[in-house]
């Protein structure tokens, strides 16, 4: 899985001569500099989908930072426009991008080669479909592209309660 998603993220664009990738326990990005953006992933033994469109999505936000302008990186304004730019463009490569049948099209024998017992009988067709099922989930970041954004939404009216003093955060488990 490391080392499909490592292809995978050179790919995408991800320039490893600014940057590097790493292991822990929820995905993220971190830039210190244009020239010096990590990225971490995870891995489950029993989940390749898991680790590759995590890849793939931390990917997404790594681009963004590479290419703000070496004039005002370590800037305020070298932060990007906002997070929500951030995330469009991580879930953009993840989903619009990385879920597609073109994308996949051109590599998928790589991926066949590189799990050879796991997917020689599965065609390009039905992965397609498999990385494109609707299934709800409890984790926000596994969630399907039709539930995912009711977990922004359920947690956004969560932090409202809570700051309007509707409920504590003692009370957040039921």
């Amino acid at each position: 899985q490391k080392e499909f998603c490592k292809y995978i993220s050179g790919y995408v664009g991800f320039d490893f001569n600014r940057g590097v990738i790493a292991e822990s326990a929820h995905p993220f990005t971190t830039n210190l500099h244009n020239h010096d953006v990590r990225i971490t992933n995870h891995y489950y033994e029993d989940n390749l989908e898991s680790a590759i469109f995590s890849a793939i999505h931390e990917s997404g936000h790594a681009i963004y930072e590479l290419h703000v302008d070496d004039a005002i990186t370590l800037t305020p304004a070298g932060g990007g426009t906002s997070m929500g730019m951030h995330e469009s463009q991580s879930r953009f490569f993840e989903n619009v991008i990385g879920r597609s049948k073109a994308f996949w099209k051109p590599i998928y024998p790589k991926l066949q080669e590189t799990f050879r017992e796991q997917l020689k009988d599965i065609t390009l067709d039905h992965f397609i479909k498999g990385i494109n099922k609707a299934s709800a989930s409890l984790i926000r970041t596994e969630a399907d592209e039709l539930s995912y954004p009711l977990h922004i939404i359920i947690r956004y009216e969560i932090e409202k309660m809570i700051f309007a003093d509707e409920v504590t955060v003692e009370e957040l488990p039921e």
